[in-house]
């Protein structure tokens, strides 16, 4: 990754990552597993880096990562939880 991408998204995470953090701690209540899908969205993020640069509004294609990052953890979650109930 060059620098104006380091910087790029060096940025994006300064501005964003405290209000990420808070949006995905209200949907978990659970402040560890919030953290844990802000990083996945921002590793999504690094690996995606052209396509979020080439974005009309880079700071909503990174929030509409987070709710699917949000969405794709909560359906685990449920999974396993259910799982060990069954058991």
């Amino acid at each position: 990754m060059n620098d104006s991408k380091k910087e790029f998204l060096e940025k994006l995470f300064l501005e964003n990552y405290s209000y990420m953090e808070y949006y995905a701690t209200r949907f978990f209540k659970n402040r560890d597993l919030a953290q844990d899908v802000v990083q996945e969205t921002f590793l999504i993020a690094q690996t995606k880096i052209d396509q979020l640069m080439e974005s009309a509004s880079p700071k909503g294609w990174l929030f509409n990562t987070l709710k699917n990052v949000i969405v794709n953890t909560y359906k685990q979650q449920k999974r396993l939880s259910d799982m060990v109930s069954i058991q």
